[in-house]
């Protein structure tokens, strides 16, 4: 922290911390904080901003741990819901790029999908002009452009295999927290604790279905399901890739640096191999507590994908057996979670309607009904569409009434994106897709160290799993995603440029 205020960015220093001491009373006043709460406030607020100042890297690390945190561990004001990663990940953001300013060494790193995300912000920006409901339209574009933001600055900072080797850690780490908080969550429900202590949504509680709805520290089960995704595919590509004969047993070490780095073939995924089951177990859990059906349709795909890059591994028994362990592991403990007798036959025909009723019900109706407006909306600005989050403010009675469940949406990502920014911006958005995917069977294909081919066929699975539950659900900026888009292009960069040296 010292260091900051050394020569020559003394007085810049001394201005900085003027600025952030005057924040930091001008936000305790408009939370209408008094006395030592003000002090406090506007101190650790300082403390913050030079700390990731001061390291960017570890900014990245923090943002990483408070993915999952978008419902608990938030707080609302003026109606925008601010998030930890939010507040770190523009602090991180501003504080790079004044490093690089300031210490006039500010380059970037590749990162092949720059132009693509340019053409698509643009479009999204022309299309503004079509929007009914204006000041929603530029919020949701600047949300946008933040999380996209976001995803581009995660190249910046991981940038070898060591800080992905951490990063990756600090993500099942958190992934493993919050699953175990929504194993309280469920069972707290079901023996009747309030939801101030559970922390469930009204409407995901048991006087629903009988049975609470996972969402863990998530706003709703298919965001927390839709953040498992990766965790799910980094855990599945490391347990199957070690199952081999083939792999040196130095690969399965039990810490991480403990193997010379000037030996790849020896690198280990720098997850004890003892933690790989039960974590397995317990997020797999959560994802099936979820009952989210995009998840779940998500999961399968990654699971089918990964497989089948390790086609002959799949079928060792060092691999089938753990892995048929866990997977009744999780039946008993879903059906154990469900209930016995009577209640749980009623339970299990409820989830199994749920799962399975895609093609009829309630919610298949209300899907077709916002297909058709979708329809609607496009066809009245076929190319560059209705304005980025207009969907909402189109379908209601007025673009400036939002109705009591809250802006519609289309619940298929394609869709809306159709919908709200034209061909040009669905189009602009599947490049992005298009070359993401390409790129990283690319690297795949020319992985040469163990634990970079089994994380870059994680991510491409975990892509591949958010892009099918995109179709059953469809908002673009949330920040796990692009995280994921992120870490997908910094495991590209590491591998590609270690194959070209």
């Amino acid at each position: 922290m010292i260091a900051i205020f050394s020569q020559p960015n003394r007085l810049l220093g001394s201005l900085i911390f003027i600025a952030l001491l005057g924040l930091g009373f001008a936000t305790s006043w408009a939370m209408q904080w008094t006395g030592p709460l003000i002090v406090l406030a506007a101190f650790m607020l300082v403390l913050i901003v030079l700390g990731v100042y001061k390291s960017p890297w570890l900014a990245l690390l923090a943002i990483t741990f408070f993915l999952p945190f978008e419902r608990i561990g938030s707080y609302d004001v003026a109606g925008i819901t601010v998030r930890v990663s939010q507040v770190l990940a523009i602090l991180l953001i501003a504080a790079w790029f004044a490093r690089g300013i300031i210490n006039r060494d500010l380059h970037f790193h590749k990162n092949p999908l720059t132009i693509p995300f340019l053409i698509f912000l643009i479009i999204n920006l022309i299309s503004i002009t079509q929007a009914a409901n204006l000041e929603r339209s530029l919020l949701v574009f600047g949300f946008t452009v933040f999380t996209i933001f976001f995803g581009w600055m995660i190249p910046q900072l991981v940038t070898d295999e060591t800080r992905l080797r951490k990063i990756i850690n600090v993500l099942l780490l958190t992934a493993g927290l919050v699953s175990l908080f929504g194993l309280w969550q469920f069972f707290g429900d079901l023996i009747g604790l309030p939801t101030e202590i559970t922390g469930l949504r009204e409407h995901y509680t048991k006087a629903v279905f009988g049975f609470p709805r996972v969402q863990s520290t998530a706003l709703e089960p298919l965001y927390f399901a839709n953040f498992l995704l990766l965790p799910i595919s980094l855990i599945y590509a490391f347990f199957i890739s070690r199952m081999s004969k083939m792999e040196p047993k130095e690969q399965i070490s039990k810490t991480l640096g403990d193997i010379p780095s000037d030996q790849p073939q020896a690198r280990n995924h720098g997850i004890p191999r003892r933690w790989l089951f039960p974590l397995l177990i317990l997020v797999g859990l959560n994802m099936v507590l979820t009952v989210s059906r995009g998840g779940y349709l998500g999961t399968a795909l990654l699971i089918a994908v990964i497989s089948l890059f390790y086609f002959r591994r799949f079928f060792h028994w060092k691999f089938i057996l753990p892995v048929g362990v866990a997977l009744i592991a999780i039946w008993f403990l879903a059906v154990y979670a469900l209930g016995f007798g009577d209640v749980f036959q009623n339970n299990l025909d409820t989830f199994t309607g749920h799962v399975s009723n895609v093609f009829s019900g309630p919610a298949y109706i209300e899907r077709i009904e916002t297909f058709e407006g979708a329809r609607r909306a496009w066809m009245d600005s076929p190319w560059i569409g209705i304005g980025p989050g207009q969907y909402g403010p189109y379908v209601s009675v007025h673009p400036y009434v939002v109705p009591e469940e809250g802006w519609k949406i289309v619940n298929n990502e394609f869709i809306e994106l159709l919908a709200e920014t034209g061909i040009l911006g669905l189009i602009a958005f599947v490049t992005i897709l298009s070359m993401l995917i390409a790129r990283s069977i690319k690297a795949v294909l020319g992985a040469s160290d163990p634990f970079l081919r089994a994380v870059m066929i994680a991510l491409l699975a975990a892509l591949l799993g958010v892009i099918a539950q995109y179709q059953t659900f469809s908002i673009l900026y949330i920040m796990h995603v692009w995280f994921l888009v992120g870490l997908t292009v910094a495991a590209q960069n590491i591998i590609l440029t270690r194959k070209v040296e």
